[in-house]
């Protein structure tokens, strides 16, 4: 009974130290996807990782207490006879589970891990954001009233040209002629003469 659950603690606390790497690179992929700039929020936002390090000491805890009970020889099927002690037991296996070597170092580390992936990751949006200031991007350098740009396959019309003969399609200059300068004078025939017989 003793050994399952030495066993069963055991795997418990590398569950919660699985569940704080994924937590972990959550927290690093937040800070990307929000674009935060600051180090603090990614900092609160990873203070629920806290919670698997105080589940994996009560674990360590539990697990040194049946370790205890297994050397001295209280292996029982009913664990509820075995006594438990008293608070003061109960705090001190916690402290000790605390400064552990199996947990403490991991933790430390992980947040280590976190606080200076997150300073790199404000730091690196801190400079994109201020590039932007500095240099916006084209379409919003352009003022409103920029004049249109007529496309190179258009010609230029004058102002007082005719109307152009093919209204529904682009114009081009060999559709649309030219303007007059002056009005055309076009040389009358003469008339032949008639033969007297």
């Amino acid at each position: 009974m003793l050994k399952d659950r030495i066993l069963r603690c055991s795997s418990r606390s590398h569950t919660c130290k699985l569940l704080t790497i994924v937590g972990g690179v959550t927290v690093q992929a937040f800070a990307v996807a929000e674009k935060l700039v600051a180090l603090t929020p990614i900092l609160w936002v990873s203070a629920p990782l806290a919670l698997c390090w105080a589940m994996d000491v009560g674990y360590v805890a539990e697990q040194r207490r049946s370790l205890d009970l297994l050397e001295d020889g209280q292996d029982k099927a009913d664990l509820s006879c075995v006594p438990r002690g008293g608070d003061g037991d109960s705090i001190i296996r916690f402290l000790r589970a605390f400064i552990s070597v199996s947990t403490w170092p991991f933790y430390v580390a992980l947040l280590a891990l976190i606080s200076f992936g997150g300073g790199q990751i404000a730091k690196a949006n801190r400079d994109t954001a201020a590039q932007t200031l500095r240099n916006p991007p084209l379409a919003t350098r352009i003022p409103a009233s920029f004049p249109p740009v007529n496309p190179p396959f258009a010609p230029v019309r004058s102002a007082n040209a005719p109307p152009s003969f093919n209204q529904g399609k682009l114009p081009t200059q060999r559709l649309t002629p030219a303007p007059f300068s002056t009005a055309p004078h076009f040389p009358t025939p003469k008339r032949p003469t008639a033969l007297t017989p």
